[in-house]
């Protein structure tokens, strides 16, 4: 699920941090007598969104600051302790900030956030001190055919190509004729193709399915379930089939494109289908109808099992599957 900014909307103060926090703070400048009261601070914070554009008004110590920003592009951001450049974006369910100087003396700094629930923000912060480097420039060229990727790499005269299958455990060459086992690790879809059996799940699966229609006399049977997939797949458009209970449906969809979803009993939906690192996460806007979000993500632990991280309104949890030998 993408990080929404706009929930961020109203006051907060922290609740817990790393052990480092303090100097954490010290590092990003924050004076010595002064990390005590930052970290017991209330703040508030008015978000508004327009497309790829945000603007966050932040009140804190009696001092308000307003900036605007567009995804992916780098802007200057002002607050009480001064000016810097940088660069949000949205990677997965995080809000990732790039500052390439953020203490004007060369010290980058990255911080990401994402929603732990709906009043618990967890922020991750890593600030760099870089020395100089030697930078050496080399060609390398990608091709991607399939779920095969080739890589061609010139360094000092040297020529090295490797070969890789996503998904899959392979074999790499490096600069000192070294080998390793490597893997391109994303979301297979064609692995998906075979009968899956449920192994286990969370401790509010139920009440999730249930926020999700499924009536409480089937929860035995669905917790219970096994299913047939069949994947094919062609670019960035993929058809899914799926056999449950007896029934088939057949959808098709684009990454990144909203389509109609069509369930086995004919119940049609809007959905998004997305790749987002090693995961296939599916959005929907209104499951239900009437305005319930609903996110799966799911990812493979190995060859022969699936995880389904979900999120249905407030709820959050998990499921999994075991391939049918």
């Amino acid at each position: 699920m993408p990080y929404d900014l706009v929930k961020e909307t109203g006051t907060w103060t922290t609740s817990k941090s790393s052990d480092n926090w303090s100097e954490c703070l010290v590092k990003l400048g924050v004076p010595s007598d002064m990390v005590e009261k930052v970290k017991q601070e209330k703040y508030d914070v008015v978000v508004t969104v327009s497309g790829d554009t945000c603007t966050y008004k932040m009140t804190e110590f009696g001092e308000t600051s307003v900036n605007t920003f567009t995804f992916g592009v780098e802007a200057e951001e002002k607050d009480s302790m001064g000016s810097r450049k940088v660069i949000h974006t949205l990677e997965g369910d995080a809000l990732v900030s790039n500052y390439p100087n953020y203490d004007g003396k060369g010290m980058p700094l990255r911080t990401s956030r994402r929603w732990l629930n709906d009043n618990t923000i967890l922020a991750a912060c890593q600030a760099t001190v870089l020395k100089k480097m030697r930078v050496t420039e080399f060609p390398l060229d990608i091709s991607l055919s399939g779920n095969v990727m080739t890589s061609k790499l010139v360094h000092m005269g040297k020529a090295i190509e490797n070969s890789l299958t996503m998904g899959d455990e392979g074999e790499e060459n490096d600069l000192s004729d070294k080998k390793r086992r490597t893997a391109l690790v994303v979301f297979t879809r064609p692995k998906e193709t075979g009968t899956w059996k449920a192994s286990g799940n969370s401790d509010n699966y139920g009440e999730i399915l249930q926020k999700l229609g499924v009536p409480p006399d089937m929860l035995p049977k669905v917790l219970e379930i096994e299913y047939s997939v069949e994947m094919s797949v062609s670019g960035d458009t993929f058809t899914y089939k799926i056999t449950e209970f007896g029934q088939t449906s057949v959808n098709t969809f684009t990454l990144g494109v909203e389509s109609e979803e069509k369930d086995a009993w004919g119940t049609t939906r809007m959905v998004t289908y997305s790749m987002e690192g090693d995961s296939l996460v599916n959005t929907y806007p209104s499951v239900d109808g009437k305005g319930l979000k609903f996110s799966s993500a799911r990812r493979f632990m190995d060859d022969n099992t699936i995880r389904t991280e979900l999120k249905v309104g407030d709820l959050v949890g998990w499921s999994e599957a075991k391939r049918v030998v």
